[in-house]
């Protein structure tokens, strides 16, 4: 005979406040047990009144609709000696959600329900990134509540996390049916973290270089096309100038690419129809009767770009070319490449890809920068710089570490504050949990900033420069022209309030 069986819980509001439950067994029939006994609901002779199985400092609560296993310890006595514990559970990050066909998927009861999704894949990792240690790692212990909030033991340490998983509220359907079977970690939790490591960690200074790559805004951007990419007879090329006043990164030469989008109402496309889109800066005609004119065209784009490369735009007056009198400056820093109009248009033409593959200058194919008429690269230097490393202390002893992580952090004590007319109405508050009204309303308004206690250094040793060094005529204020204390004063002054205050951590 079995001693454990599965039942559905209908009531957890126990009246005595032992956890108690109410359930339905499952696989039996409910008739029969009733009408053998006359009783009152979670009275003493109520059939299917269960007492926690676990003691109250860990039992589990169940929800109402959720399965609990019921343990009969005397299996001849049906009416009595019942206890229950919750479960089972398929999930570690959110008890409350689950439902009894969630819950008995991995038994005989739930052969044939949806199996929940895995958090984990085979080596180990989260499947889904944003899970990210939202559970105890397999060497570490721990212990969740029932949604949000665990309490994780690591070696030789401790986390205590609340509000770890996104809320519930707030969020679209989709992203809550994720969270039923995914832990989703919240960018925001509170969080005391308690660790002893066993030799104390110091920074050292260690001297280094970095490689600094210059950078610029681009001064042009050419752009290649033809006419038809089977059969080429012209090919077209755009010059855009970057004007001066253009800032950001997009036109960056550290950032500018192939892909880069234009805004045309920004560059200025230079042409004989001053600016007016889409014509182009010129057009070469290639030779008729080609019998190549695949290579032709790519011959001419490297041709075109080689001589505005070296001589800038007047170097390409012949008779073949529409041109206007342009300057005779040259065009660096500037990126060549197809446009998009001609890498779009032909799709995956092989004969366009082609013509792209075969186009280069000095050394670059398809498309790429060119800095200067010396140097195809940025130039790059390496400079000094110092960083730090840590380094443990071998002769030193064990080191402990305690932090407490939330938006706002209060330390609050009961005793009568001298320093504040008013104080913190501590019999006020819930007297259960504080809530974020209490918070809002009753907390803040009667606590205090705290303070960084360097930055409030720093101003006292900018007064005590003045006052030491501070030249004036008995009868008239100090000197403050060209007076470089005075300045720093004022300038620490007028920041002082939000650097030397703190106010999200308060005290009272």
């Amino acid at each position: 005979m079995k001693i454990i069986e599965l039942g559905i819980v209908v009531d957890v509001n126990d009246p005595k406040g032992y956890e108690r439950i109410r359930y339905m067994p499952y696989s039996d029939l409910i008739g029969p047990k009733e009408r053998a006994f006359d009783y009152e609901p979670w009275g003493e002779r109520d059939l299917f009144v269960a007492r926690p199985f676990l003691p109250p400092s860990v039992n589990h609560l169940p929800e109402v609709g959720q399965s609990v296993k019921i343990i009969c310890y005397e299996s001849n006595k049906t009416t009595t000696n019942q206890e229950y514990v919750a479960g089972p559970f398929t999930t570690s990050h959110d008890f409350n959600s689950q439902t009894f066909s969630n819950q008995v998927q991995d038994t005989s009861y739930g052969a044939v329900a949806k199996q929940s999704k895995k958090i984990f894949s085979e080596d180990g990792k989260y499947v889904n990134p944003k899970s990210e240690g939202s559970l105890a790692k397999s060497k570490d212990h721990g212990l969740y509540g029932k949604y949000g909030s665990d309490l994780i033991f690591t070696e030789s340490g401790l986390m205590l996390r609340g509000g770890k998983l996104l809320s519930k509220e707030d969020t679209n359907s989709n992203t809550r049916k994720t969270m039923i079977s995914t832990p989703i970690m919240a960018n925001k939790s509170a969080k005391l973290y308690l660790k002893k490591f066993s030799r104390k960690l110091s920074l050292k200074e260690k001297d280094t270089t970095e490689i600094i790559t210059q950078s610029r805004n681009l001064s042009h951007i050419i752009e290649y096309d033809v006419d038809f990419v089977n059969t080429p007879n012209i090919v077209d090329i755009y010059v855009y100038k970057v004007p001066n006043n253009v800032y950001g990164e997009k036109y960056n030469t550290k950032y500018f690419t192939e892909h880069t989008e234009l805004d045309l109402n920004l560059l200025t496309l230079l042409n004989l129809s001053g600016n007016t889109a889409n014509i182009p800066t010129f057009s070469v005609t290639i030779g008729t009767g080609s019998t190549n004119p695949t290579k032709d065209a790519y011959l001419e784009i490297r041709n075109i770009l080689h001589t505005i490369e070296s001589d800038g735009l007047r170097g390409m007056k012949n008779e073949n070319v529409k041109y206007a009198k342009f300057t005779d400056e040259l065009l660096h820093p500037f990126y060549f490449r197809p446009s998009k109009k001609f890498k779009e248009s032909f799709g995956s033409n092989s004969t366009k890809i082609e013509i792209i593959n075969n186009v280069y200058l000095r050394n670059i194919e398809k498309y790429g920068l060119i800095w200067s008429k010396d140097e195809v690269s940025p130039p790059a230097k390496e400079k000094p710089k110092k960083e730090y490393i840590t380094v443990k202390q071998t002769n030193s002893t064990e080191e402990s570490f305690g932090s407490l992580v939330a938006d706002k952090i209060y330390f609050l004590s009961t005793d009568t504050n001298e320093a504040n007319e008013t104080s913190v109405p501590f019999d006020q508050l819930d007297k259960y949990e504080y809530t974020q009204d209490d918070y809002v309303r009753k907390i803040t308004p009667n606590t205090f900033s705290s303070v960084r206690g360097e930055t409030l250094l720093e101003l006292l040793y900018a007064i005590i420069t003045v006052l030491q060094t501070h030249v004036h005529n008995i009868n008239k204020p100090y000197a403050r022209i060209d007076y470089s204390a005075h300045d720093e004063l004022v300038r620490l002054y007028q920041k002082a309030e939000n650097d030397i205050l703190n106010k999200s951590i308060r005290i009272n």
